[in-house]
Parts: C-alpha cells; structure tokens; sequence
C-alpha cells in the first residue's frame, strides 16, 4: 500500500493593507512511496488576503493553519498521479524510435 504526504518547503511573505509579513504564497510538496520507491511533485499555491479580523502574526502560525490554506493537495486524482509514477519506477517505460522515423 502506498503513502503518501504533503511538506510545506516556504513561505513568501509581503505587506499587505498595512500588515507585515503576510503569507502571500505557499510552496509545497507532495510525494507517495510504496516502501522501495518515492516520487515527489512540487506545488504552489496563493493566498488570499488577510482578514484583519483574524489575522495570525508570522511567528504563530502553525503547520495546520497553513496546511488548511492548500486546497486538497491529496485529492484522489493527486494520489492516482503518484501511484502511477510508483508503478513506472518498479517498471520503468522504454525509450523508443516512433515507426515512422
């Protein structure tokens, strides 16, 4: 069975409407395994605006907090995209010359 996790590489931060380091991008990765082999895809994404209201200071944001801000980064097509790279490392596909070459 294969797993699978998403790891949060950086943030970028800008000013936004007065407020200072305000999580502007996330950037991530997700990668499965199956125990012998990992594959890993790179993701980005933005971040709306900042609610004053409920705006967290940088130093206390927390790793759910910004992992709630990625909109399903292990959606069943996601998982199906890494069990498919699994497979072709355990069998991987053969470069060849197409026929009408």
């Amino acid at each position: 069975m294969n797993t699978y996790n998403v790891t949060i590489t950086s943030l970028e931060t800008a000013t936004v409407d007065g407020l200072e380091n305000v999580v502007v991008i996330v950037n991530w990765v997700m990668s499965g395994t199956d125990g012998i082999s990992t594959v890993s895809y790179p993701g980005t994404n933005m971040v709306g605006g900042p609610n004053p209201n409920n705006f967290i200071e940088y130093p206390n944001l927390t790793m759910e907090e910004v992992m709630s801000w990625i909109p399903n980064p292990l959606s069943p097509a996601a998982m199906a995209n890494i069990d498919q790279a699994l497979a072709l490392e355990s069998n991987p596909p053969v470069p060849t010359t197409p026929p009408w070459s």
